[in-house]
C-alpha cells in the first residue's frame, strides 16, 4: 500500500470541497447578477407605469385640441357655403331681374 495514499485522499477531498464552494459561489454570483437584472428591468417598468397617466392626459388634450380645431373648420365651411348659397340666390334673382328686363 501507498504510504501518500492516505494524504492524497485527504487532498482530493480538499480540492472537491473546494471546487463545490467555488461551483456555489458561481450559481450565486450567476443568481445575483439576474436577480439584479429582474430589479432594474422592475424599476424600468415602474417608471414606465408611472408615466402612463401623464402620456394619456397629453394624448386626451391632443384630441381634444384636433377635435376644437375641426370643430372651428366645420365652421368655417358651414360659412363657405352660406355664402356660395347666397351668391347663388343673388345670382339667380339677379338673372331672372336682367331676362325680365
Amino acid at each position: 500500500a501507498d504510504k501518500y495514499e492516505p494524504a492524497r485522499l485527504n487532498n482530493e477531498v480538499t480540492v472537491e470541497k473546494h471546487l463545490d464552494l467555488y461551483r456555489a459561489q458561481v450559481s450565486n454570483g450567476i443568481k445575483e447578477q439576474k436577480m439584479l437584472a429582474l430589479e432594474h428591468e422592475h424599476k424600468m417598468l415602474q417608471r414606465k407605469l408611472l408615466s402612463l397617466p401623464k402620456r394619456a392626459e397629453n394624448e386626451i388634450e391632443r384630441v381634444k385640441m384636433a377635435q376644437v380645431k375641426n370643430h372651428e373648420m366645420l365652421e368655417i365651411a358651414r360659412s363657405f357655403h352660406s355664402i356660395g348659397q347666397y351668391a347663388v340666390v343673388t345670382a339667380k334673382k339677379s338673372l331672372i331681374t336682367h331676362s325680365n328686363v
